[in-house]
C-alpha cells in the first residue's frame, strides 16, 4: 500500500516501480509485475533488474518470446551478469533452440568466475546429455571436474556418457576414475558395486 502511494507522487522513480514490480512478483501477481516493470524501464531504458525480472514474469506466465526478448535487454545492459544468461539459455529451451542454448550457456561461462564455473558446465553437460549429445556432453563433464573436484557425479555422468557413446576404453577409464574419487565411502556401497559390474560388463563386450 506504502509502494502504491509513494507511486502516485513519484511516478517517475525508477526505483520504486521496480520495488512494487518485485512485491507483485513475489505475491505471484505477476500481470500487475510486468505492469510495474515496464514502467520502470519506461523511465530508463537501460535498467537492466527490470529488463531481467520482466524476463522471469514473462518466463513464469509462459510468454517465452517476450521473455527471451527482455533477457536479450537485460544482457544489453549489463553483459557481465551470468544469471541473465543462465535464465536466458532456460527460456530458449523451451522453444528448443539448441545452438542459442549452448552459446548462451558459454557466455556464462566466459563472465562467471572460475570458482563458479563449474555450475554452469554442470547445466550444459546436463543439457547435451538430455540431447544424447554424448561426446559434447563428456567434455564439459570433464570441465566440471576440473573446476570442482569435490562433484564426483560429474565423473559418473561422463563415463555414462563414453558408455553411450560405445567408446568402451573411456567409459571403463572413467568409471574407474569415479570409483577412486568416492573411495571408501560407506555410504556409496551400491554405487561401487554397480559400476563394478558395469566395468566387467564393458571389459567383455570388447572382446
Amino acid at each position: 500500500g506504502l509502494y502504491l502511494r509513494a507511486a502516485q507522487l513519484r511516478a517517475r522513480d525508477k526505483d520504486l516501480l521496480f520495488y512494487i514490480g518485485e512485491c507483485y512478483r513475489k505475491l505471484d501477481s505477476l500481470n500487475a509485475a510486468v505492469t510495474y516493470f515496464k514502467r520502470s524501464i519506461a523511465v530508463d531504458s537501460t535498467h537492466a533488474a527490470a529488463h531481467a525480472q520482466l524476463g522471469y514474469a514473462f518466463f513464469t506466465l509462459g510468454r517465452i518470446d517476450s521473455s527471451i526478448l527482455s533477457y536479450v535487454n537485460a544482457i544489453a545492459h549489463d553483459g557481465d551478469n551470468a544469471r541473465y544468461y543462465s535464465n536466458l539459455a532456460l527460456a530458449y529451451k523451451k522453444v528448443d533452440s539448441v545452438q542459442a542454448v549452448v552459446r548462451t550457456y558459454r557466455k556464462a561461462i566466459d563472465v562467471l568466475h572460475p570458482e563458479n564455473v563449474s555450475y554452469a558446465y554442470n547445466n550444459l553437460a546436463g543439457y547435451y546429455y538430455g540431447k544424447n549429445m554424448h561426446r559434447e556432453a563428456a567434455e564439459a563433464y570433464r570441465h566440471v571436474a576440473d573446476y570442482d573436484p569435490s562433484n564426483v557425479q560429474a565423473l559418473f555422468w561422463r563415463a555414462q556418457s563414453f558408455a553411450s557413446l560405445r567408446d568402451t576404453a573411456s567409459a571403463v577409464a572413467a568409471f574407474e576414475q569415479y570409483l577412486t574419487a568416492i573411495g571408501a565411502d560407506p555410504g556409496k556401497e551400491l554405487d561401487r558395486a554397480w559400476v563394478r559390474k558395469v566395468i566387467a560388463s564393458l571389459k567383455n563386450s570388447s572382446k
